[in-house]
């Protein structure tokens, strides 16, 4: 069995080795700064099955992705099949399906998205933060590589741009957990306690996300 490729990344603080594998199938072994090549390929041959189904994983959500995005458009949690007309100059829905100009391309389609990932997500931010004693001191809407929300420590939030295409559930949920984040920093019982005091059906919108986030 043939040793995957992988990005090595050294860092002074770490102590462990650690391999992840990204949503783009990328193995990326993370290791202490002074540790030998040879005992981190080692490493890597020994957690080598594991890597392979990883990847395995990640390259047919990538096939899944790549297939749906061809034929269908999500947005808000639903799927439209997508269609071509040459006598519209936006986008237009039916109960079905999606019109797009003829010519459309992917980024005017992701403009579109940008677009009304802003509209939304800054109103459902405004309507969550009345919960939360504290308030965002900035909130940016932007492609995120990773995550679906982020918090500093400074108070800003950002919000990924893909999230419009969630359902309303799951982007409150985001919204929600990253507002938490504002009064508790970490993943601690009392951050998850203020989560579900304001989203008591939180843990549905949780799941919906790890099964078909890579779809999104």
């Amino acid at each position: 069995m043939s040793q995957s490729a992988y990005v090595l990344k050294r860092s002074k603080r770490r102590r462990t080795l650690g391999i992840k594998v990204t949503s783009k199938a990328e193995v990326v072994i993370q290791v202490p700064h002074t540790l030998p090549q040879e005992k981190i390929d080692r490493f890597v041959s020994e957690h080598q099955d594991w890597i392979d189904k990883k990847q395995s994983a990640m390259f047919k959500n990538i096939e899944e992705k790549e297939t749906l995005l061809k034929t269908q458009f999500i947005y808000l949690g639903q799927l439209y099949d997508l269609r071509e007309s040459d006598s519209i100059s936006e986008i237009l829905f039916d109960d079905s399906s999606v019109f797009i100009p003829t010519g459309t391309d992917e980024k005017q389609l992701q403009f579109w998205y940008k677009q009304r990932a802003e509209d939304i997500l800054f109103d459902r931010v405004s309507i969550y933060e009345s919960f939360i004693k504290a308030k965002p001191d900035n909130v940016k809407v932007k492609k995120l590589k990773s995550r679906w929300g982020s918090c500093s420590s400074n108070g800003d939030i950002s919000l990924n741009i893909q999230l419009v295409k969630a359902p309303m559930t799951v982007i409150d949920y985001v919204v929600v957990h990253e507002l938490c984040h504002l009064v508790h920093l970490d993943h601690s019982k009392s951050f998850w306690n203020l989560v579900e005091s304001i989203l008591p059906d939180y843990k549905k919108a949780h799941t919906w996300l790890k099964s078909n986030g890579h779809l999104l």
